[in-house]
């Protein structure tokens, strides 16, 4: 009777306890898939909040570049209509001083330049920024000028335009009457030159004229060139 009773109570233990581990069981998985189930929650209400940042500040760089470039074209809109507008301003000065010239007799007449109106003041120093230089006046005219290389020692010099730099001490027309002679000195570095010309205008063409070119040194003797070119 003895072990009859124990066997029964050890099934009914056996009986009652598995309902409880069962309902441990029960309760571990509810709590994990729970667990899961908020992770899941959690992360799908993340991920919506970072979106809508990146949305949001992609939004306004495009608004920004939209507006920048806009500004852009407006403003290369509005130069290129003022460069126009200047344009035609200057052009439509130009075109008002060229076709409203002044109502008054002009200082030369037509063909006033050949060298049978005036042959006394065809050839001339008529050419500007040199020491020296002939040509006459007609509009496309033979060219004629000085120029010379002096050598100090140490560097070369090439003068030949009307400038003060280069050991220049001075230069001048001591003699000229604008029609027939004149008479000019320079004083480069360490040389004097001396220039002369004579026109005789009693000859066809505008007459015929010589230059004469001398140099001398100051204080000693050193290389020096002169070139009179055409």
């Amino acid at each position: 009777m003895s072990r009859s009773k124990l066997n029964e109570e050890k099934v009914g233990n056996r009986k009652v306890r598995s309902p409880h581990r069962k309902e441990n069981g029960s309760r571990a998985s509810f709590n994990n898939k729970s667990n899961s189930l908020a992770g899941a929650d959690r992360s799908r209400i993340r991920k919506p909040h970072r979106k809508g940042r990146s949305d949001f500040f992609g939004d306004i760089g495009s608004v920004f570049c939209k507006r920048l470039c806009i500004f852009l074209s407006v403003f290369c809109c509005v130069l290129a209509v003022l460069y126009l507008e200047v344009q035609y301003n200057q052009a439509s000065k130009r075109q008002r001083q060229f076709y409203t010239p002044i109502d008054l007799p002009t200082v030369i007449g037509h063909n006033g330049t050949a060298p049978e109106q005036s042959p006394e003041l065809f050839w001339g120093t008529y050419r500007p920024n040199i020491f020296f230089g002939m040509s006459h006046r007609s509009p496309h005219s033979m060219l004629f000028g000085l120029a010379w290389v002096a050598f100090d020692g140490h560097s070369v010099a090439f003068r030949h335009q009307c400038t003060n730099d280069g050991g220049l001490k001075g230069y001048n027309w001591i003699e000229h009457d604008g029609r027939n002679y004149g008479i000019q000195t320079i004083i480069s570095g360490n040389h004097n030159i001396t220039v002369a010309f004579v026109k005789r205008p009693n000859t066809p063409y505008g007459g015929d004229w010589t230059a004469r070119i001398s140099v001398s040194p100051v204080n000693k003797v050193s290389p020096f060139d002169t070139l009179f070119f055409l």
